[in-house]
């Protein structure tokens, strides 16, 4: 039976999001040059090239993984707990984000791991997530243009709020990669930037909040 009260609780404590402040918007790019660009903005680009240097070199791979189960089972029982907050570890150590954003990933942890003990959905061994779009949840792409993908990420769309900032980033790669954006806030602590939400995440918690209530 499902503990919808559960759902409902860590649904509350996933959706908390900061209320904005006094709406001081400055809109900037990255693609101008570097000069010209608000210093801002340099952060910005910087923090992301070394968000995703991090990710992709220093973290250890993979989010979200089942815990194992016997060779004559077909389906995952639980979240590899351990794993898990051995990640959400990682993610607050790096210092690149908000307790906002750390709190947001280990819940939705919590939450797999209760849609899978209560079988609220079915995850069978060999098999893509039932939760994922089948895409890396840190940049909603399958691959990458190069290994050293990071040193030509641009920002653009930069749209700065007192200490908040919105903007979308994407790779300096070649016309295959044109069209491909990646949403992201951050926020300004003690003059430090650091991530508070990205987009793969967002739309990870929107697809469970959409199974919970099927």
């Amino acid at each position: 039976m499902r503990n919808i009260s559960f759902i409902l609780l860590l649904m509350m404590l996933i959706g908390c999001k900061q209320q904005p402040k006094n709406q001081q918007v400055v809109n900037a790019t990255s693609q101008s040059s570097p000069n010209e660009i608000p210093n801002d903005s340099v952060a910005l680009q910087n923090l992301i090239r070394e968000v995703y240097h991090w990710e992709s070199t220093h973290r250890s791979q993979g989010d979200f993984i089942p815990a194992q189960i016997a060779q004559d089972e077909s389906f995952f029982h639980n979240l590899d707990m351990a794993n898990h907050e051995k990640k959400s570890n990682e993610i607050a150590r790096s210092g690149f984000f908000t307790t906002d954003f750390v709190n947001l990933y280990d819940k939705l942890g919590l939450l797999i791991d209760h849609y899978l003990t209560e079988r609220i959905f079915i995850w069978e061994s060999g098999n893509q997530p039932p939760f994922s779009n089948g895409a890396n949840v840190w940049c909603n792409c399958q691959d990458t243009p190069s290994e050293d993908f990071y040193k030509n990420i641009v920002i653009k769309n930069i749209v700065i709020t007192d200490d908040v900032a919105h903007f979308s980033w994407s790779w300096n790669a070649n016309a295959n990669w044109d069209d491909f954006s990646y949403q992201v806030e951050a926020q300004k602590e003690n003059g430090t930037w650091k991530i508070v939400s990205l987009q793969g995440f967002e739309e990870l918690e929107e697809r469970l909040q959409a199974m919970a209530l099927k």
